[in-house]
């Protein structure tokens, strides 16, 4: 694969689904960089092919990327959502289904595991 960018989006893992004609021979080797994911990824790259043409065209490729680019809106997201918790935003609401302090607090926590585990790739 050619250079990369130091700065390159990482991910964890993608899929890459080619149809159409010559999707059989198709080259990826672009999107099997190793330097695209983190060395602990079982399996970084998935190809599936198929000969038939998707919605009348000729060829197509579709990539399932899982990756950091949702890393930004996520913290903004997760922050808004603690200052509404502080605030005590839609609290009776929540409450009335059964859904208290403890139940925030965990669901926090995920998100947060989560956040910090794709930043760290």
């Amino acid at each position: 694969a050619g250079g990369m960018s130091r700065h390159a989006t990482r991910c964890l893992s993608s899929m890459l689904f080619l149809r159409g004609r010559g999707a059989d021979t198709a080259d990826a080797s672009a999107l099997a960089d190793l330097r695209l994911y983190p060395r602990w990824a079982p399996q970084p790259l998935t190809v599936s092919w198929s000969p038939a043409p998707f919605n009348r065209y000729e060829m197509s490729a579709t990539l399932l990327s899982n990756c950091q680019t949702p890393c930004p809106p996520i913290g903004r997201m997760l922050a808004r959502a603690y200052q509404m918790h502080a605030a005590g935003a839609y609290a009776h609401q929540y409450a009335e289904h059964g859904v208290g302090a403890g139940e925030f607090e965990e669901a926090f926590s995920r998100v947060e595991d989560v956040l910090a585990a794709y930043r760290s790739m």
